[in-house]
């Protein structure tokens, strides 16, 4: 018995040989193996009974179970504000419908309507220096993605009205 068994180990060693040739190749394969399973280990899902429930599925795919959220604050929590940091994660999650969602069309629009549309994307506020002011018409196209500045720039010139800033307040007038 012990005859075959050291016949079946010198096969086994043999074959071994021809994919390590040395010490060092063996080592090295031996080091690679230990990383890999040293990685993390792959979210796995176990759902059933999906039916109308697709997007709440979606969702947890693109979020990565929260993997991408986790990683989010881990790198950017001393920096980012929690706001901000959803925001980052929305845009990761489903950039496309985040990007949709700040450009807006407007179709004979108060300019009061706007501001306070200016008020939630940007978190500033709006005073008008007239009440007349606020019954303006705006019919275009705002992409709340680029800066503030440019969305004023480009309501100066469609209403005729002029946008004052002072740090975190704009004055409408004209």
């Amino acid at each position: 018995m012990e005859k075959g068994r050291s016949m079946a180990d010198l096969k086994y060693l043999n074959r071994l040989a021809k994919d390590y040739p040395n010490i060092m190749a063996a080592s090295a394969e031996i080091i690679n193996l230990k990383a890999i399973l040293a990685l993390p280990k792959g979210t796995e899902y176990f759902l059933s009974d999906l039916h109308g429930e697709h997007e709440a599925f979606i969702h947890m795919l693109k979020s990565a179970s929260g993997t991408i959220k986790a990683k989010i604050d881990e790198h950017y929590g001393s920096v980012l504000s929690e706001k901000d940091r959803d925001d980052l994660a929305a845009l990761i999650y489903n950039a496309e419908a985040e990007l949709a969602a700040r450009l807006r069309t407007f179709r004979h629009v108060d300019l009061a309507q706007i501001a306070g549309v200016i008020e939630d994307f940007y978190g500033i506020g709006v005073a008008f220096r007239s009440e007349a002011l606020k019954n303006i018409q705006f019919t275009g196209t705002l992409d709340f993605n680029m800066p503030i500045d440019h969305i004023l720039e480009v309501l100066t010139l469609s209403t005729n009205t002029r946008f004052n800033r002072n740090g975190e307040k704009i004055t409408i007038h004209k």
